[in-house]
């Protein structure tokens, strides 16, 4: 599984539940070699691709059979928008 902004709060948490649930290797996505050796030390992903190092190999050029990408998206409306949750 490939799992992009991994070193956020939800990447970091979906890459976690992928090895739980048994994915064979987790590959995350960050900006940083700080941000990915977290990835890869704190929260368990196989690995760690740094896309603000030029360097480093995207996941396109990398072998990977088989591979699932997951998508997640927080957004959050402006404030003058926003409304506060009702509860009953």
């Amino acid at each position: 599984m490939v799992v992009s902004g991994a070193a956020g709060a939800t990447g970091s948490v979906v890459g976690q539940i992928a090895k739980a649930r048994g994915a064979k290797k987790v590959v995350g996505i960050a900006g940083g070699a700080e941000k990915c050796s977290e990835v890869v030390e704190m929260y368990g992903f196989d690995e760690c691709l740094d896309y603000a190092n030029r360097g480093s190999p995207s996941v396109s050029e990398r072998p990977a059979p088989r591979v699932w990408t997951c998508t997640s998206t927080t957004s959050v409306a402006p404030s003058s928008t926003r409304r506060s949750p009702t509860f009953p």
